[in-house]
C-alpha cells in the first residue's frame, strides 16, 4: 500500500510539473497576452 501512494504521488507530480512547463513557453505567454490585450479593447470599446 505504501508502494502504491508513493508511485501514485509520483505519478501525480509529474504529471503537474508537466503541466505547468507546458503553460510557461514564451509562445503561449505572447498568445495569451495578445488574447487579453483584445478582450481589454473589445471592453473598452462596448463599455462607451
Amino acid at each position: 500500500m505504501l508502494l502504491f501512494t508513493l508511485l501514485f504521488s509520483l505519478f501525480q507530480g509529474a504529471i503537474l510539473f508537466c503541466c505547468l512547463a507546458a503553460k510557461n513557453t514564451p509562445a503561449s505567454r505572447e498568445v495569451s497576452d495578445r488574447e487579453q490585450l483584445d478582450f481589454i479593447k473589445n471592453w473598452a470599446k462596448n463599455k462607451h
